[in-house]
């Protein structure tokens, strides 16, 4: 009735999706720049917003000038969902957010 994948599948699915995302960090001006920590914070964020959101975002213009404080601050402005119809702020991406942009600090 659904669709039904064993966990090796589903784990060779995400696989291919993380490669797509390390490739996508990787051809940035500013890839070579990162710390580990930075790179991980970068392709969870990716990972769940897409890459045509973050090629188009401030996020990334912030990224390659190098203003790595501004881009703490980027993190949390990407909280939002639709419910309903309506844009609200989603709990559990503002958690999601405040992990990815600790990790983006710590690391620097």
């Amino acid at each position: 009735k659904g669709l039904m994948i064993t966990q090796a599948k589903a784990m060779e699915l995400l696989r291919d999706d993380l490669k797509k995302v390390e490739r996508c960090i990787n051809r940035q001006p500013f890839a070579e720049r990162l710390t580990q920590g930075q790179f991980d914070a970068l392709a969870s964020f990716i990972f769940n917003v897409g890459m045509s959101a973050f090629q188009a975002s401030t996020m990334r213009k912030r990224l390659c000038v190098g203003d790595y404080e501004a881009v703490a601050g980027e993190f949390k402005r990407w909280v939002y969902g639709t419910v309903n119809g309506k844009k609200e702020k989603l709990p559990g991406l503002v958690k999601r957010r405040e992990c990815e942009c600790k990790m983006f600090i710590e690391s620097e």
